[in-house]
């Protein structure tokens, strides 16, 4: 969980406005963010996953704590964009369960948390709007200046693409598949009814929205999974030498003979995997030296899943998030939205989980103790859930279609009133 209080920063001015909690609002494992059109639900996204990378480089010694300065997270900030949202009076605080970042009166603050010896890595990924331009890009490096959540998205999207080898993956969309030609670096769609093949750049613009939304999601999860183990093996070189300086520096001097120990047993586990000299004290110890630095779960951030998708699309990509949230307990799903389609896919997924149907499968229900939503309205985060139901409020889109039908209503009595 994250709790997190926003204030002046951008298009959000009073933020969430709660004084039993200090008007700091939590970030739950599945969290849902609506709201008109510049209104903050990206803001709040693209902040929260910027401060999870942040926390991430500090606990693996990537950055230093204690050097890491206010113009260092402004500098942060313009890989989402947000650089310049910072005003005379921003105040921000958020606080995980390792780390507490705190900005105030133009300065930046981390502190150390109780458990932040407890970190475990986590894969944290951020799937733009934009990322259609991912599905008709040749080569990113032939184009400069793009956003840091472009290149990265990208990059995953050809991992995903590259590890599916000569497979096809089904794409739970109307029978079409994917698959990659590795000799000439292009994905293709293929229309198993219509029996035709086309380059994933020409193909709709649905499936160019959801094809690498899919590809990484489902990717990601699933490698987060892997036996630790076999992710020590497949350490690169540069990671091999992360580790064990990572190793090192949890050892003070006095033990350092315990040090070169435990990188010799890394090194052997990187280079054979597991011997049967291995005991059971080995394997624990070597696991903790290295679980901050291996993902063993998933932070997905997604804006906008329905984007370009037919209102059955919608609903099938929102069961695919959240069974891949599901594959591992400690996954977790940040996404945004305007879609009245997707929030009531989430409440019948929600009412599943709550009444224990039999009729939805287990990997597609939310527990309602660890989901909540909140509306950006008017410079404000409103919440949203209601928690004695577990079910989101979607009356705050809902009036739209309340105002739609008053207008026909409106018009088909001046109708009859022309026709007297």
């Amino acid at each position: 969980m994250i709790n997190l209080c926003i204030k002046n920063f951008g298009p959000i001015k009073t933020g969430y406005n709660n004084p039993q909690t200090d008007d700091f609002f939590s970030i739950l494992r599945c969290t849902v963010i609506i709201g008109e059109q510049g209104t903050g639900k990206s803001t709040i996204a693209k902040l929260i996953s910027t401060l999870l990378w942040l926390e991430k480089d500090i606990i693996q010694k990537r950055r230093l704590l204690e050097k890491f300065t206010t113009d260092d997270f402004i500098k942060l900030c313009k890989n989402q964009k947000i650089n310049d949202y910072f005003l005379m009076d921003t105040y921000i605080c958020c606080k995980t369960r390792f780390l507490t970042f705190e900005y105030k009166n133009s300065s930046f603050f981390i502190t150390k948390n109780e458990d932040f010896d407890k970190y475990a890595g986590k894969k944290i990924m951020y799937i733009p709007s934009e990322r259609n331009f991912i599905s008709v890009l040749d080569e990113v490096d032939d184009i400069g200046g793009l956003p840091y959540t472009i290149e990265s998205t990208y990059e995953e999207f050809s991992k995903a693409s590259r590890a599916l080898g000569k497979t096809k993956k089904k794409l739970p969309l109307n029978g079409f598949s994917y698959f990659y030609d590795k000799t000439i670096k292009t994905g293709f769609i293929e229309d198993e009814e219509n029996n035709s093949v086309v380059k994933l750049s020409d193909s709709s613009s649905g499936l160019q929205s959801f094809t690498p939304l899919f590809l990484i999601t489902d990717y990601l999860s699933k490698k987060v999974t892997e036996d630790f183990f076999n992710k020590i093996k497949n350490f690169s070189p540069k990671d091999k030498e992360y580790a064990k300086k990572l190793i090192q520096s949890h050892f003070s001097e006095i033990f350092s003979d315990k040090a070169e120990e435990v990188i010799e047993k890394f090194e052997r586990a990187a280079s054979i995997g597991l011997s049967s000299d291995f005991t059971e004290s080995d394997k624990t110890i070597l696991m903790s030296q290295l679980s901050s630095i291996l993902n063993i779960c998933f932070a997905n951030i997604v804006e906008e899943p329905e984007q370009n998708l037919y209102p059955n699309s919608q609903i099938e990509v929102i069961k695919v998030l959240i069974s891949c949230m599901n594959e591992n307990v400690r996954n977790s799903l940040l996404i945004t939205t305007h879609s009245p389609f997707i929030l009531s896919t989430i409440n019948n997924l929600l009412y599943a989980s709550k009444i224990n149907s039999k009729n939805i499968e287990e990997n597609y229900k939310i527990d309602g103790k660890n989901c909540c939503a909140y509306l950006c309205k008017n410079g404000s985060i409103i919440d949203i859930f209601d928690r004695d139901n577990q079910i989101i409020d979607t009356t705050v889109i809902d009036d739209c279609a309340t105002l739609l039908n008053q207008q026909f209503d409106d018009l088909y009595n001046e109708e009859v009133s022309n026709a007297e």
